[in-house]
């Protein structure tokens, strides 16, 4: 999915206001809410990753395997790589994912927009072995993004692949 990011910026800059603005009030975000809405990604992706193993576990009695054999949560190979997970990956992420998918979807119900771009951006990471994690982290950061700001859920994000994706590869 790296080709598509560029894209990201295209409709960035020509919906900014759309992306970024928000109608409504919104509540603040104070330190001990986002420490609890991170603690509550972690949790949902790790709950979220139970289909996955329970359907992997199921096919490799049949000799076949549904996860990658390159794991999503390991140290970049190069800065570049390193700059893109940690911080351009999750900015235009939550842009089209927030910013642009989920906030056309309100007009329906908050409920329906977050949980669309949810399943949106579970199919959008492209293997199936992370499809439902994608899916359990884009519950927690579209709430975010409705509740607090895209901001957040662009710091959440960011948070998320940091330390989950480059600093657990030192673990």
């Amino acid at each position: 999915h790296y080709n598509f990011h560029p894209f990201i910026f295209i409709i960035y800059k020509m919906d900014k206001k759309y992306v970024l603005d928000n109608e409504r009030q919104i509540s603040p975000m104070k330190p001990l809410t986002f420490f609890r809405c991170f603690s509550s990604l972690i949790s949902l992706m790790l709950i979220c990753t139970v289909p996955t193993v329970i359907i992997d576990t199921i096919l490799s009695n049949y000799g076949y395997s549904i996860v990658e054999v390159a794991s999503a949560n390991t140290l970049s190979d190069s800065v570049t790589d390193f700059i893109y997970v940690s911080f351009i990956g999750p900015i235009c992420e939550e842009i089209i994912f927030r910013g642009w998918i989920q906030k056309r979807l309100y007009k329906f119900t908050p409920f329906i927009a977050i949980f669309t771009s949810s399943v949106m951006f579970g199919i959008y990471h492209g293997n199936f072995g992370q499809m439902f994690q994608a899916m359990g982290v884009g519950v927690v950061l579209g709430y975010v993004a409705y509740r607090y700001s895209i901001k957040w859920s662009m710091a959440i994000h960011i948070s998320y692949n940091f330390l989950l994706g480059e600093l657990s590869g030192f673990i």
